[in-house]
């Protein structure tokens, strides 16, 4: 059985246009669940089972309607696959059957089944058509209605070869109008984020944590749905005016922030700013270390990065000794939707010094250095090993203080006795009294001064005359015409007998 999940809010003629499409899919069951549209939605009589679910208008809520329709179809019963569409999405033909069994190749591959299918979406414009004229343009589709695409989502899928290559930032090509997941995974992830309210950002949300639990993601382009009307980007081009570009604005901006405060990828948000939920989640064993290890630890952690340490015991907060105004450090065990948003994860059992920041060391995770282990979230949830440890020059174990010392290599500081204090010397500007000195032994002559000790012999044979060096080079420091004339001095003088002068005569 395929369980189906159609939201809608006031929009009767788009979801008879959705069921009556849907109608064709053997084994399947469908919920329409209504985002609190003030007329209760007829599904009318249909070939398959149709069921409906509501809840209260507190504003656009589609991540909370689709929890409430797919929590429905897993209380009937364990489906195959969870399948979402929107209200004005039309899925083609064999749109059902191709998602299901993409979904179903990608599970069997996929650690603990955990599998997220995205199909294609396409745009037309249906005004005026009669549900028959509907099914025949969704069988056979007429190019004169065919809207543009959106180039970006191909070009995502092109660059990712239909999300085989996927990666952190490839949250951003999963769109939940066109959306197969298994229930495995809906079960681990918890559905959608219900807090968001307002239009967007919310698929993006799950696509990245379902992405951190360790799913694996696929497109499957040949699974064909339309939508009436061109997409959000084409709506507000065509109504774009002077009293709608400012509305425009504040959607979009609205969007960004709700995504950058849930999805931790530096693209989706400034690292250098603090967030609810980190990017690493640093869980920290500090019991039984000194605190001002402690202190110099987490410093090196959250510098340059966007981090949260979570403290076992916590005396350097206890004792004041970390600032209360920086929330970046905190007692207790990290919350589990922290861990679940956080793309590394980060423990530690010993003090240690970062001689790089924790973000560049995260890229290359996993890592294993003496006393810190580096991980990604999705390679533990899928199970990963983690690597045996080895030494790293980034990380060093913390200088010793009162009898210990590093044994070379990172480990723990092993006890050592105190090296002794050095002797304390005095300078020039703080001699020794002349009654302090010990007194001078007896026969004993000052050293008499340099003019009167004995002159060295000389080192040429007596008679031979010594050349005299340039007193040029005595001279050196002066400048101006004196020095000028001091060094032609200093070759008159140097120059042998009977050389020649500059006129002409003889020295």
């Amino acid at each position: 059985m395929i369980g189906v999940v159609v939201v809608h809010y006031e929009d009767p003629v788009g979801l008879d246009r959705v069921l009556s499409a849907l109608e064709r899919v053997e084994d399947v069951r469908v919920v329409v669940a209504d985002d609190g549209s003030q007329v209760a939605p007829d599904p009318g009589v249909r070939a398959c089972p149709v069921d409906v679910v509501r809840q209260e208008d507190q504003g656009f809520r589609a991540a909370a309607a689709r929890n409430l329709g797919a929590r429905a179809l897993l209380a009937g019963g364990t489906p195959q696959a969870l399948l979402f569409l929107d209200g004005d999405t039309i899925p083609g033909p064999d749109y059902i059957e191709r998602m299901a069994a993409r979904l179903e190749r990608v599970a069997a591959g996929a650690p603990n089944r955990r599998a997220l299918v995205v199909g294609r979406r396409r745009y037309a414009d249906l005004t005026g058509l009669s549900p028959a004229e509907v099914a025949e343009f969704v069988a056979a589709p007429d190019p004169a209605r065919i809207l543009a695409d959106t180039t970006w989502l191909e070009e995502g899928y092109a660059r990712t070869d239909d999300l085989r290559r996927a990666d952190d930032t490839s949250y951003r090509y999963v769109i939940s109008a066109v959306l197969a997941i298994t229930p495995d995974l809906f079960e681990v992830t918890g559905g959608f984020d219900e807090s968001f309210v307002g239009y967007g950002g919310e698929d993006w949300e799950f696509a990245q944590r379902a992405w951190l639990a360790g799913a694996d993601l696929a497109h499957e382009a040949s699974a064909l749905a339309w939508h009436d009307g061109p997409d959000a980007a084409g709506r507000d081009e065509a109504s774009a005016t002077s009293s709608t570009a400012d509305a425009v604005l504040a959607r979009a901006n609205a969007e960004t922030v709700r995504v950058a405060r849930t999805v931790t990828v530096p693209g989706a948000r400034d690292p250098g700013l603090f967030w609810e939920h980190p990017d690493v989640v640093v869980e920290f064993e500090d019991t039984g270390l000194r605190p001002v290890d402690v202190l110099l630890t987490c410093a090196d952690l959250v510098r340059g990065t966007d981090a949260q340490v979570w403290l076992r015991d916590g005396a350097v907060l206890r004792d004041g000794l970390w600032p209360a105004s920086d929330p970046r450090v905190t007692h207790g065990p990290a919350p589990a939707i922290s861990l679940a948003r956080a793309r590394f994860r980060a423990r530690l059992d010993r003090p240690v010094r970062l001689l790089r920041p924790l973000s560049d060391l995260c890229a290359d995770a996993p890592r294993h250095h003496p006393g810190l282990i580096l991980q990604r979230t999705r390679d533990r949830a899928r199970g990963e090993p983690i690597p045996p440890p080895r030494p790293d020059p980034a990380v060093r174990a913390p200088a010793p203080t009162g009898g210990s010392k590093p044994s070379g290599d990172g480990a723990a500081p092993t006890p050592c006795r105190p090296r002794p204090a050095p002797p304390t010397t005095r300078n020039a500007h703080d001699r020794r009294r002349r009654d302090d000195r010990p007194p001078r032994p007896a026969g004993h002559r000052r050293r008499p001064p340099r003019s009167r000790r004995a002159r060295r012999p000389r080192s040429t044979p007596r008679g031979r005359r010594r050349r005299r060096e340039p007193a040029g080079r005595r001279t050196a420091l002066l400048r101006g015409a004196a020095g000028v004339r001091a060094r032609a001095r200093d070759r008159l003088r140097t120059r042998p007998r009977g050389a020649r002068g500059p006129g002409g005569t003889r020295r």
